[in-house]
């Protein structure tokens, strides 16, 4: 038997060759697609979050209030509220791209302490 010190060493260096292979297999295009639906999630919980509060993160929530407002300050050239969400979605985008798998603070979805009846 393996102590934990010696088996956690081993995952680690399996985690990293997956990581390797992952990036080298799924390709550019591939990932942009991932990457905009990923997107299009956060936005849509975000706008869902009197229902799903607790599934972002406080820090990336209060990122996206301020940038939601800034969304709605910008006008069309009509000068009538534009429907654009840049700020936004720029915003989710910077999230998801900086999460990194083994460090759960960087992750901008809060999943670990909820039960099936949210994720259904």
């Amino acid at each position: 038997m393996m102590n934990a010190a010696t088996s956690f060493s081993e995952f680690d260096t399996v985690d990293a060759e997956t990581r390797q292979v992952m990036q080298s297999r799924v390709n550019s295009s591939v990932r942009h697609k991932y990457e905009t639906q990923n997107v299009k999630f956060l936005v849509w919980l975000f706008d869902s979050r009197q229902h799903y509060d607790t599934l972002l993160k406080s820090g990336l929530v209060a990122e996206l209030e301020t940038q939601h407002q800034r969304d709605r300050e910008r006008k069309t050239r009509a000068d009538r509220p534009s429907k654009k969400r840049d700020h936004l979605r720029a915003t989710c985008r910077d999230w998801l791209q900086r999460a990194e798998a083994d460090r759960p603070e960087t992750h901008p979805i809060e999943l670990g302490d909820h039960m099936f009846p949210i994720f259904a």
